[in-house]
């Protein structure tokens, strides 16, 4: 009687394992190994901070913030509201004394502002953009809404440093939308 009870135990259990763990999040390198290159795009260049990107045409220019130490653009995906959770994709160029990136990645870091929920999936250095580049792969709620983000810190050409973040409302289509935002993160090039 005990092992028959022992194996309907199991029998409920094993289901449930395997669609809890097949439900979780797609990994940094799973996301990224995808090659999203027949996207419908345009190419942003920005004069002001020496850079160009590749973006899903959904995607427009939205803010902006230029000055001595800190240069910022932000393009925001207009297929949603913002308070709805639209994904969003931000780069942001700085001056560092840092010569080592996971230094500057770490001075980067002393500075930030930690959102409900925050946990870090993944991190470290990856050669997945065009220069080696830091990377973070993280969770978040903000606005009572999921969101997961990847982070790239790359060095510039000088002693200048470029951070690029992706951020993507968890729900439906979150693999793709991240996707393409990694495709437009590896599309990025610093201009002279």
């Amino acid at each position: 009687m005990y092992l028959i009870r022992h194996f309907q135990i199991l029998n409920w259990f094993i289901p449930v394992i395997l669609v809890v763990g097949c439900s979780s999040r797609p990994p940094f390198d799973e996301l990224a190994g995808n090659d999203s290159s027949a996207l419908n795009v345009y190419t942003h260049s920005s004069t002001e901070m020496n850079y160009s990107i590749s973006l899903p045409t959904r995607f427009k220019f939205a803010d902006k913030e230029y000055n001595d130490s800190m240069n910022f653009e932000l393009f925001v995906d207009t297929s949603m509201q913002i308070e709805m959770g639209a994904s969003m994709l931000s780069v942001l160029e700085y001056n560092s004394r840092d010569t080592i990136i996971e230094e500057a990645w770490n001075n980067l870091l002393s500075n930030r502002v930690m959102f409900e929920n925050f946990r870090i999936y993944s991190e470290g250095v990856t050669d997945y953009l065009p220069r080696p580049a830091y990377y973070e792969h993280s969770a978040c709620t903000i606005n009572e809404k999921n969101r997961e983000s990847i982070s790239f810190l790359f060095r510039g050409d000088s002693s200048n440093f470029y951070l690029a973040n992706l951020q993507v409302n968890t729900g439906k289509g979150y693999s793709d939308n991240m996707k393409e935002l990694l495709y437009s993160a590896k599309s990025i090039k610093i201009v002279p």
